[in-house]
């Protein structure tokens, strides 16, 4: 389990962005341990601290984990949107990791949602991504305009 800091905040008000992902992954974390209140918590705290710097990478895995939540819930449309938001900020930011993760996620709902061919259209585009994220595509302190 990531290590973000000492005291009720765990280091998350900092601003350091790489801390503030650890949110993320807590929700993750807790997600797997099945204890949804302890890990909705750690998703929101993210969403706070992330508030004001939507134009990074670590905003975007934020959004996709909210998609996850959304979808989990059975909110495909809901899902949908989040993903999509997540996917041009991706392409800002020249994250490959982002974006592969992106397209899974809409690929994911789109097929759920009954759209087998564009979903899995989507899936092969993620995994283009996940090559080019293989081959040394790197995650720049912050995105550029597009």
């Amino acid at each position: 389990m990531p290590t973000i800091g000492n005291g009720p905040d765990h280091g998350m008000a900092a601003g350091d962005p790489r801390d503030l992902l650890a949110g993320v992954w807590l929700w993750e974390h807790y997600q797997m341990k099945a204890k949804p209140s302890i890990s909705g918590g750690w998703l929101r705290r993210a969403r706070r601290a992330l508030e004001s710097d939507p134009e990074s990478v670590e905003f975007g895995d934020l959004v996709l984990r909210e998609a996850e939540v959304a979808h989990g819930s059975g909110d495909l449309d809901g899902a949908l949107q989040r993903a999509r938001e997540a996917l041009p900020l991706a392409r800002r930011c020249r994250s490959a990791d982002l974006e592969a993760e992106a397209l899974q996620t809409i690929g994911r709902n789109l097929i759920d949602a009954g759209s087998l061919v564009d979903g899995l259209g989507h899936l092969d585009e993620a995994m283009l991504s996940a090559v080019e994220a293989a081959s040394g595509r790197t995650r720049p302190a912050r995105c550029t305009a597009a």
